[in-house]
């Protein structure tokens, strides 16, 4: 990742919103895309699948997406929840319920 780009994607939206998920850098004026911390509905999908102990092929063939796509779904969730895989992902989801 270049200085640039970190820089920007670093960079907490204090200026405008724009439609689209856009916000505008109130320094600059360079408009970028807002990366959402929530989870889609089809994450919480794979979420849910994978708690059930499927494999990404079966969660996939349930869902009509490929496996690879499964995979990306996990991935932005990892991400968005600050965990590193599927098992902490599992681990963490479980600890929430239990918490209910």
């Amino acid at each position: 990742m270049n200085a640039a780009f970190s820089k920007v994607a670093a960079f907490e939206p204090t200026g405008a919103e724009l439609p689209g998920g856009k916000a505008e850098c109130p320094r600059c004026g360079i408009q970028f895309r807002v990366l959402s911390t929530q989870p889609t509905k089809r994450e919480i999908e794979v979420e849910d699948l994978a708690m059930t102990g499927l494999s990404l092929k079966e969660m996939g063939d349930r869902l009509g997406i490929a496996d690879r796509t499964v995979q990306a779904h996990i991935a932005s969730l990892c991400k968005k929840r600050g965990v590193h895989g599927l098992r902490e992902l599992m681990a963490l989801r479980i600890r929430e319920l239990s918490s209910r």
